[in-house]
């Protein structure tokens, strides 16, 4: 995990050029699309979609040397996601499944440009989904251990 993340952090300059092209050339493409085919869409939604595609589509090569912030654009999807999530909201992000994925799918990009540092540390940290108990480890470790050879040594093969 160590070499990947000194590989990720070697080459960070290249994955930010290759996400900057990806997003404005090609999410930000199919977010549009799909905005474009939704039938009914609240001028505030609207509004906020269209935030996205601008914010997308304006991204260039020649920003590689700044830092990138897409925190407004992600604070944006969570509050559409809200604002979509009421009752008497006439658009429903479960009735268009693929502006919901395609959002999804630029958060994930966006993270790749301005919370590389962050997304590693989520990725690489095994503690919140593996946890040991240290005082009964040596035990269960014997027991585990003895049963495994146990098993081991008195399997026989037919043949």
């Amino acid at each position: 995990m160590e070499e990947f993340k000194a590989l990720l952090r070697k080459y960070k300059k290249v994955i930010q050029r290759y996400y900057v092209q990806y997003l404005s050339g090609f999410d930000a493409v199919v977010l549009n699309d799909n905005i474009q085919n939704l039938t009914v869409c609240p001028e505030e939604e609207s509004v906020i979609m269209s935030s996205f595609v601008t914010t997308l589509t304006s991204l260039s090569l020649k920003q590689g040397d700044e830092q990138f912030d897409f925190q407004g654009l992600r604070l944006d999807w969570f509050r559409l996601q809200a604002y979509t999530s009421v009752a008497k909201s006439t658009l429903s992000l479960r009735e268009h499944p693929e502006i919901a994925k395609m959002m999804n799918t630029v958060i994930f990009h966006t993270n790749m440009l301005d919370q590389v540092e962050r997304l590693l540390q989520e990725v690489s940290d095994l503690t919140t989904i593996w946890s040991v108990t240290l005082p009964h480890t040596h035990t269960h470790t014997h027991t585990h251990t003895h049963t495994v050879s146990h098993t081991l040594t008195h399997t026989h093969t037919h043949t």
